[in-house]
């Protein structure tokens, strides 16, 4: 009796163990969603704050009249505006991360999107404008200071500048934003600090997925092979 007892309470330890085990596991895995769920939300909040601070400073401008605004970033968010040309996704499906989200359905739009814009629809800030928007960036990439092949022999060591339809924020630091106000377009431009490693320039490459055109070179070295 005594090693049947003793059976029984090891399996009941082990049983009560197991269960412990998995309410702390779900217990975690909740925890870890809810705080998430906190930091989106407050991104959220972050991104309509940017916004709306931006429409204000567009209302403020007059027909013809441009200013360059410091606005914080919110890091890994990206700025884009879509006009109403432009056809909305297929029954809320992005399709394609260059069409626009149903919340802007026949509306020009300035929004504020989590990662990338096909993000838009589900986690991002979307607000309409009275007239068409354009949404541009630019930046030098330093080739000087990069190992950058073109072809096989040949070693790039130019400066090229690269362009995208949309403003991705690396950091929550101020960014220097040029808005010109036109009657029928409002131009919104950010210039991004000169590129000077791989690291840099392929992170951002690869974020700005809204138009990306790779840089012009302004000049070659002599051909080099591969070392």
């Amino acid at each position: 009796m005594t090693g049947l007892n003793n059976r029984h309470g090891i399996l009941t330890n082990n049983f009560l163990g197991a269960i412990i085990a998995i309410i702390g596991i779900v217990g975690l895995a909740f925890l870890g969603v809810k705080l998430y769920g906190m930091f989106v939300s407050q991104d959220l909040k972050n991104a309509k704050v940017f916004i709306e601070d931006l429409n204000s400073k567009i209302d403020n401008l007059e027909i013809g009249e441009n200013n360059t605004f410091a606005l914080r970033g919110i890091k890994d968010w990206v700025l884009v505006g879509w006009n109403k040309s432009v056809p909305i996704a297929d029954e809320g499906k992005i399709i394609s991360s260059n069409l626009k989200p149903q919340k802007c359905f026949d509306k020009n739009c300035l929004c504020l999107c989590k990662d990338e814009i096909a993000n838009c629809q589900d986690v991002g800030y979307c607000r309409e404008v009275d007239r068409d928007v354009s949404v541009k960036s630019e930046g030098y990439v330093d080739f000087t200071q990069i190992d950058y092949y073109s072809t096989s022999t040949e070693r790039i060591e130019g400066r090229g500048i690269f362009e995208a339809n949309c403003i991705f924020f690396n950091s929550s630091a101020l960014y220097s934003i040029d808005v010109f106000k036109q009657q029928k377009i409002i131009n919104i431009f950010l210039r991004y600090s000169t590129l000077d490693t791989l690291e840099s320039y392929d992170y951002l490459k690869n974020k700005l997925q809204c138009g990306f055109k790779e840089p012009k070179i302004d000049y070659y070295s002599t051909p080099e092979p591969f070392s």
